[in-house]
């Protein structure tokens, strides 16, 4: 059944939760692997970037939404990271021609409306371009909605960055502390 704008927004409210728990278990997950030095932090940031299209499309939360994104581009990593610096290209190309013709404008405000308009139009295509590349990689693994291999990486790069996240606050603050002593 069809529903207006204001009616999905209603229906979805309470799946906000969810939502910003996928999003923090990513940032950990994403920050514990940058930790173990800086490839496996961009290996685990291009395996989740579609989490959320997980949760959206499969209703699955949490770690489970993590781990069918890694599992959905697991052997294909190469080709989705070749899509997305492809659509980041052709975004800098338009963006360097943008600023190329700043560069002639005498009214600072219309550069201000053109780079909005800009944004009105590749942020939707940007997520539109990702949901495109999820689609296909989940039509070439139906088996993932059954089954998928164990979340053991995931979880132990969440904690470490967690632990981070905790742990580097107090050490930046000691140092801090131990520096203004004479």
């Amino acid at each position: 059944s069809s529903c207006g704008a204001w009616e999905a927004y209603r229906e979805s409210f309470h799946r906000i939760g969810s939502l910003v728990w996928i999003g923090a278990l990513s940032v950990l997950a994403i920050i514990g692997g940058a930790l173990l030095f800086l490839i496996p932090g961009v290996v685990l940031s291009v395996s989740l970037t579609f989490a959320l299209y997980v949760f959206f499309t499969d209703m699955d939360t949490g770690l489970g939404a993590l781990q069918k994104s890694r599992e959905y581009v697991k052997g294909n990593w190469w080709g989705v990271v070749g899509r997305i610096v492809f659509a980041i290209f052709l975004a800098g190309i338009v963006t360097g021609a943008l600023l190329l013709f700043d560069a002639f404008l005498v009214f600072d405000a219309f550069f201000l409306l053109l780079v909005l308009f800009l944004a009105f139009f590749f942020i939707p295509f940007g997520i539109i371009y990702l949901f495109e590349i999820f689609q296909e990689l989940k039509a070439g693994k139906p088996w993932v909605s059954q089954n998928f291999s164990s979340g053991r990486v995931l979880v132990f790069t969440v904690i470490l960055g967690l632990l981070f996240l905790l742990i580097a606050p107090t050490v930046l603050a000691a140092r801090g502390a131990l520096q203004a002593l004479p």
